[in-house]
């Protein structure tokens, strides 16, 4: 029990073991004097609005170690002096408990940015060899054969040869576009706009989507992981419009709010009801958007989804840039069309 003034009238055991006091030591002691200075202020301001709402606080013990606490203030009616009991309970393992979660989820977040980056790393690898090894090898079978062509004289064997430079064409082809899917040369040779700009183009025509991509010329200088990232995320939302959305049109805006990129991405679909399907995905699309959300948070940033039924979609990642610029990874030049 305490004054109105916070002087502690009367405590039980269980207060004492607490904070290590003996009965006659508490009585008469201030409650500030128990919560260390920089939760003073949420004792006093409990104390005089009474809310009667549970809130937290660290205590300080009589040896001087500390320990945290939920402070449940009710004041006495009918009381002359307008008193207050105060309970008050030790919720150390509580939060030792959260911050160990807190320090277990960030560590989560890092290694799924760090998974993304591997990833991509590999991608680049892999798209090197492709078009380094095999695109070469090919190319070199495909001169080859049209010299065994040229030579020939056996009757039918020119076509049996045109027939497989034709295969061997389309192995070429098939190489370079997945050598383009695995890791875009511009993503790293141009940048982020122009790599996103380079994939609306592509899937354009593929799948007959009119896209609109916006930017406003802000220089926005990102390191090659926001970069990668962003890409992915930019890649994982308009696969999800192209899968769910039975939309017509997307536009992309690209714009440069203070020391951070804004990203806005819309479509005139079908459009869902976020309120209900926002903490499980969009339209199915959970884990990419899970993904999305821990990287993001990971670069300081984060994403909003706004939709309505009939009305679209929309959606805004916001991440920092980067004022040092670094360059990592294998460097390859782009596929001649021509070999």
């Amino acid at each position: 029990m305490i004054h109105n003034d916070g002087v502690v009238k009367d405590a039980n055991q269980n207060m004492t073991v607490m904070f290590g006091y003996s009965p006659s030591e508490l009585k008469g002691k201030l409650l500030f004097d128990l919560i260390i200075p920089e939760f003073r202020g949420v004792v006093l301001k409990n104390i005089q609005s009474n809310h009667e709402k549970p809130f937290e606080a660290i205590g300080i013990r009589k040896d001087g170690s500390r320990i945290w606490l939920e402070l449940i203030l009710t004041s006495i009616q009918g009381s002359r002096d307008h008193s207050s009991v105060a309970a008050i309970r030790d919720i150390s393992d509580r939060k030792q408990t959260e911050e160990k979660l807190l320090t277990y989820q960030a560590r989560l977040r890092s290694l799924a940015s760090e998974l993304s980056i591997t990833e991509e790393r590999e991608r680049r690898q892999m798209a090197a060899f492709l078009h380094d090894s095999i695109g070469q090898l090919l190319a070199f079978c495909k001169i080859k054969l049209g010299s065994l062509q040229m030579s020939t004289a056996c009757e039918g064997s020119e076509n049996h040869v045109q027939e497989i430079r034709n295969l061997v064409d389309e192995a070429i082809q098939n190489t370079r576009s997945l050598t383009l899917d695995l890791s875009p040369p511009i993503l790293y040779e141009l940048g982020f706009e122009a790599a996103v700009k380079s994939l609306a183009e592509k899937m354009s025509v593929q799948h007959g989507l009119g896209f609109i991509v916006k930017t406003d010329k802000a220089l926005k200088p990102l390191n090659i992981e926001n970069r990668v990232l962003l890409y992915s995320a930019v890649k994982e939302l308009l696969t999800n419009i192209i899968k769910h959305a039975q939309a017509h049109q997307v536009i992309i805006s690209i714009t440069k709010q203070k020391d951070s990129i804004k990203i806005q991405i819309s479509d005139d679909g079908i459009g869902f009801d976020s309120s209900i399907h926002t903490s499980k995905g969009i339209q199915g699309g959970g884990f990419g958007l899970f993904n999305i959300r821990e990287n993001l948070f990971h670069l300081g940033g984060h994403m909003g989804i706004h939709s309505q039924l009939g009305r679209g979609t929309q959606v805004n990642i916001i991440a920092k840039l980067q004022n040092n610029i670094k360059s990592t990874g294998t460097k390859y030049e782009r596929p001649d069309n021509n070999r």
